[in-house]
């Protein structure tokens, strides 16, 4: 069965690109551009996983997560950003990974891979996240 994950970022070459390439390895893609249209469609399609961007219009990546923890979906998250000092923020909250942009793609399907696989024995987002 293909896993469905949702890439929720502003930057559209970004998006397209991790959409191209995690659809050639069997992947369903969902992708939005805003928070706001990312939880509408988390809500709607209940993807497995979610690769969030932090600062976007509307709605940034926090407070995004913020409303999917209140509203008791299970999804995964892996943040990507390119802003370090953000990454103590996210700390405390139950994400599975944090990614410091810029990265390999194929580095961002290793880490989706090892938390989809975790899924499988534990529905749970970890504790504490990794960070590459």
């Amino acid at each position: 069965m293909k896993k469905k994950i949702i890439i929720i970022d502003d930057e559209v070459k970004f998006v397209q690109n991790v959409k191209t390439y995690f659809a050639m390895h069997g992947y369903t893609c969902l992708t939005a551009s805003t928070g706001k249209e990312g939880l509408a469609k988390i809500e709607k399609e209940r993807p497995v996983l979610m690769i969030l961007d932090i600062l976007m219009p509307n709605m940034d990546g926090y407070t995004m997560l913020q409303e999917v923890r209140k509203r008791h979906i299970p999804i995964r998250c892996i943040i990507t950003t390119g802003k370090r000092l953000m990454k103590e923020l996210f700390e405390r909250e139950a994400i599975d990974h944090f990614l410091e942009k810029p990265f390999m793609l194929d580095t961002l399907k290793d880490v989706v891979d090892e938390i989809l696989e975790q899924e499988e024995t534990s529905p749970q987002p970890s504790e504490k996240p990794k960070t590459t």
